[in-house]
């Protein structure tokens, strides 16, 4: 089976990069997190272990759920990325931060480990920008 490569990025840093087929892979980075202004050293460090663990479990969506998979990926970066401002904005902050926990909640039949995962990313991201 063939598959193609997509790449998406914003503001430099990488998404996803997917393959599709059976060797597609979905992976959120983590580069942002050292600029939060508002996180100590220990929430970076929180924030950055929720994302592994929330792209181990983006790994195991079968071929068919991928978009969604997809959607969740780029949403924890659209979150990041917000957040990472000098000057973020709290309504799209959280806007974003629901957008998160939807999309999970899309998965939760294939990846139930996924929507706590996601919520707690989301909420601790939520409580650095009040």
């Amino acid at each position: 089976m063939t598959g193609s490569n997509r790449s998406v990025t914003i503001s430099g840093s990488t998404v996803g990069v997917v393959a599709t087929g059976d060797n597609a892979k979905i992976t959120i980075g983590t580069q942002q997190i050292a600029g939060l202004h508002n996180a100590s050293e220990d929430t970076k460090e929180k924030l950055k272990q929720l994302i592994t663990q929330l792209n181990a479990e983006l790994q195991k969506v079968p071929a068919q759920e991928k978009d969604k998979a997809i959607e969740a990926s780029e949403l924890t970066e659209s979150l990041l990325e917000e957040a990472n401002k000098e000057k973020p904005k709290q309504s799209l902050i959280k806007v974003t931060a629901q957008g998160l926990i939807d999309a999970t909640k899309a998965l939760t039949s294939v990846i139930p480990l996924a929507l706590p995962i996601a919520t707690e990313i989301a909420n601790t991201i939520v409580n650095l920008n009040p």
